[in-house]
């Protein structure tokens, strides 16, 4: 191997462009290792409309077609991202070092959240093909939309991607999940992903004035919006919502919110590609997901512009939310108790700023490019010393 600064790293992924949360994890990766000496290429069986912007962190970028040409020797780690081909996974796992990022929960279940269908209740069971195609219906969701289940082509997926090199998880909930479901806890790299933090706040909401809260996500089950909605009509403090995304589940929380008399306080403003000037305004953040969470992006970036967080104890997202240190945790679905604790950050603007103080400074701590690029390097030198 290269010297580990200047080590060759091609990125293969499904798609390219910003389209959600795995996508967004490859370009702030790749743009730190290239920030830090690596060379970093690229390769995308799709791309998106937008990939002229998302593909400059790459020095090259290749398309499907350029697989067959690649050689051994030309790079010193493939990182594997999404892919779902398992003749793709063999081809490179035959000629490179292979680390696949395990973004979700998709080689453990065939479900997006990790629960059983209609209750909604999480699934603790271990992964078997043959039960969990029941589970799901017989359909396999892994490509970005709904495909009749091949068993077949299912149990070569999740073969080929335990015999990689490498996992990389970002919490410890989703290295038990993969210790639990067979693959070898040798192989597993926890590395948090990246996240930059914005200038650190000066001002402290004066209690007369009234509170922005704020939400930014996906509007699907999972994320909890409609128990966020029934949890807001529950504060008996005059506060301002913006709820930022669009998803299946929209048109049902904008009529949940009007059933509750919110419309004045919430505003629901769909998608959004830049998320700084509703979080710059923002006294607290939200994260009311109820899925199995393998970390929860979206919280740490919240926190990165200084603001509490409060959140529902599910998944890995008591890795970065810490109770009464850089928000408040609440036990999974009590409304409850989470619209308790917006009030009690509403009503104290002196402590809701000590948190968010507090996130602010572990993001900066651990999801840092140079935290990730250190954790990448022993990550390296792992694989090659195998």
């Amino acid at each position: 191997m290269t010297g580990v600064n200047r080590a060759r790293i091609l990125f293969v992924a499904a798609q390219s462009g910003f389209l959600g949360g795995a996508e967004r994890y490859i370009y702030d990766a790749a743009r730190a290792l290239g920030n830090h000496g690596f060379e970093v290429d690229g390769l995308f069986i799709d791309r998106g409309g937008d990939s002229v912007l998302y593909e400059s962190v790459f020095s090259r970028v290749y398309d499907r077609t350029h697989l067959a040409q690649l050689k051994p020797g030309d790079y010193d780690l493939v990182f594997i991202h999404k892919i779902h081909d398992p003749a793709v996974i063999r081809l490179l796992r035959t000629n490179f070092k292979t680390a696949v990022m395990v973004h979700d929960h998709e080689y453990c279940c065939l479900r997006p959240d990790k629960s059983y269908p209609f209750f909604g209740a999480r699934c603790l069971r271990p992964f078997k093909l043959l039960f969990c195609s029941l589970c799901g219906g017989l359909v396999d969701r892994s490509r970005g939309s709904v495909h009749c289940l091949s068993l077949h082509r299912r149990r070569a997926l999740v073969k080929e991607i335990k015999a990689c090199d490498a996992y990389i998880v970002t919490s410890t909930f989703m290295r038990d999940e993969l210790l639990y479901n067979g693959f070898d806890v040798a192989r597993m790299v926890k590395i948090y992903p990246v996240c930059s933090v914005s200038p650190r706040r000066t001002r402290v909401r004066k209690s007369n004035e009234t509170p922005v809260i704020v939400f930014a996500g996906q509007l699907i089950r999972e994320k909890g919006v409609k128990l966020l909605l029934e949890a807001l009509s529950m504060v008996r403090y005059e506060f301002k919502a913006y709820i930022i995304g669009t998803g299946p589940e929209e048109k049902r929380c904008r009529r949940l919110a009007t059933r509750l008399w919110l419309d004045r306080e919430i505003e629901f403003t769909g998608w959004q590609d830049d998320l700084s000037g509703y979080f710059e305004k923002a006294d607290i953040a939200v994260f009311p997901a109820i899925g199995s969470e393998p970390f929860g992006q979206a919280g740490p970036e919240a926190q990165a512009y200084g603001l509490p967080v409060v959140g529902f104890d599910c998944g890995g997202v008591g890795e970065w939310l810490r109770h009464e240190r850089s928000g408040l945790l609440v036990p999974r679905k009590d409304i409850r108790g989470f619209a308790d604790a917006l009030e009690m950050l509403i009503n104290d603007p002196g402590y809701a700023c000590r948190l968010g103080d507090e996130g602010r400074t572990w993001v900066e701590t651990y999801m840092s490019e140079a935290s990730y690029v250190s954790g990448f390097k022993l990550m390296l030198d792992r694989v090659h010393s195998r």
